[in-house]
């Protein structure tokens, strides 16, 4: 009975949070709908703070990301809609309004339509719940296959146990890349046209190199006012934080 009482205020409490998030969103539906953006971005960065589920976390990032544009700050509009589609990878809107910012502010395509864009673009087509379960169904397939194997044999469930394991392996790849993927931590250069990468944080020390707008980089140490990143040349240094999006925010 105890037992019982215990998850009745746990869902209750979560109903709670729930009610309370959804509520925030609401009211900056309608302060967007006003016309009153900064009021928008401010209840929905209110609403990120609640435990929301991943559907409901991209649409305050898709919508945090048109009160970014329609404040002109294009930068941080590209960032709100790259974190969107981290965790939303098929929300069509946001591919979008993502290329249309881009392409305004003078990006290159996020989708640059080549090979490696299009692979990692297949990679990380499926959400990351979808990816686990797929992942973990092809595995508990497989695992079925084998058993019959072990107690039937015969040439035929050699020949399922074969192709299942080839299978289990395409099925496991998105999983897989999104786990390393997902590792990371990723930000996004957002001061155009370019910020200085320095061999210490301090603006006096030498200057190593340079990131362009748009970029994304990896975050690996961090002080006040200052994140130590690695670039996609690999160039590793110091940025100013005032230049950098996190795309986990």
């Amino acid at each position: 009975m105890r037992a019982f009482g215990v998850f009745l205020l746990t869902c209750l409490f979560s109903g709670a949070l729930f009610g309370q998030a959804q509520a925030g969103f609401e009211r900056g539906v309608n302060a967007y709908r006003r016309g009153q953006y900064a009021e928008a971005e401010v209840l929905w960065r209110e609403t990120l703070q609640e435990d929301l589920s991943e559907a409901g976390r991209a649409r305050v990032y898709y919508n945090l990301g048109n009160a970014a544009w329609r404040q002109d700050e294009a930068m941080e509009a590209v960032g709100w809609y790259s974190a969107c589609l981290r965790i939303s990878p098929r929300h069509g809107d946001a591919w979008n309004n993502l290329e249309f910012v881009r392409a305004d502010a003078g990006l290159e395509p996020a989708d640059r339509g080549d090979l490696r864009s299009t692979a990692r673009r297949a990679l990380l087509a499926l959400r990351p719940a979808e990816s686990r379960l797929l992942a973990f169904s092809a595995l508990g397939v497989l695992g079925v296959l084998f058993l019959l194997e072990a107690f039937v044999g015969g040439a035929l469930f050699r020949l399922l146990c074969a192709l299942g394991a080839v299978g289990t392996l395409v099925l496991c790849m998105p999983f897989f890349y999104r786990l390393g993927n997902d590792a990371r931590d990723p930000m996004l250069v957002v001061r155009a046209p370019r910020v200085a990468i320095r061999a210490e944080p301090n603006t006096q020390r030498d200057q190593i190199g340079e990131l362009e707008a748009g970029e994304e980089v990896e975050r690996i140490d961090s002080l006040p006012g200052w994140v130590r990143v690695t670039g996609s040349e690999g160039t590793n240094g110091w940025v100013q934080e005032e230049a950098l999006f996190p795309l986990r925010p």
